[in-house]
């Protein structure tokens, strides 16, 4: 029981030094998740990993038509997929499509007990830029190439592209 309880009070310590909150705060909610903007953590206990994600952009339009679920669909099989979305850089993270509140999210996790908060606090940067230029740029470019739109680039695309 010690070691949860030192990982989640170094989960929140490195948010807290992250985000700039005072270290003797609770920052973590009872289901263990905070946001801040653009951004977020949630502390799985069970394994010691604390998961960050970053906001991308909403996934889809309210009450949609047949043909923009379609649409959706088509995109996400295409961002999942390793011939399409896996052409650009994803600084470390994975994509998380959260159906429930209908954002897309690039997302990392860190075993909390293994990383330092200097290689965290390195990563983390990585992954908001990363998903900075997601939603400003490669979004709008894996879209255009699952509804068949631009052909596919011959090369990876990384974050100085």
């Amino acid at each position: 029981m010690g070691d949860h309880l030192s990982g989640l009070n170094k989960a929140e310590k490195f948010i807290g030094d992250f985000t700039g909150r005072p270290n003797n705060s609770k920052i973590l909610d009872d289901n263990n998740d905070c946001s801040f903007g653009e951004f977020g953590f949630q502390y799985l206990d069970k394994t010691e990993m604390l998961v960050a994600r970053v906001y991308i952009s909403k996934l889809g339009v309210p009450d949609p038509s047949d043909e923009e679920k379609e649409g959706l669909e088509r995109f996400l099989k295409a961002l999942f997929n390793p011939e399409i979305g896996g052409l650009f850089d994803h600084g470390g993270g994975t994509f998380f499509a959260d159906y429930e509140k209908k954002m897309l999210f690039l997302t990392k996790k860190f075993p909390i007990n293994e990383v330092s908060y200097k290689q965290f606090k390195k990563e983390m940067n990585v992954l908001i830029n990363t998903a900075a230029k997601w939603s400003m740029r490669w979004i709008s470019k894996v879209a255009a190439y699952a509804h068949g739109w631009e052909p596919l680039p011959d090369k990876s695309i990384n974050t100085d592209q």
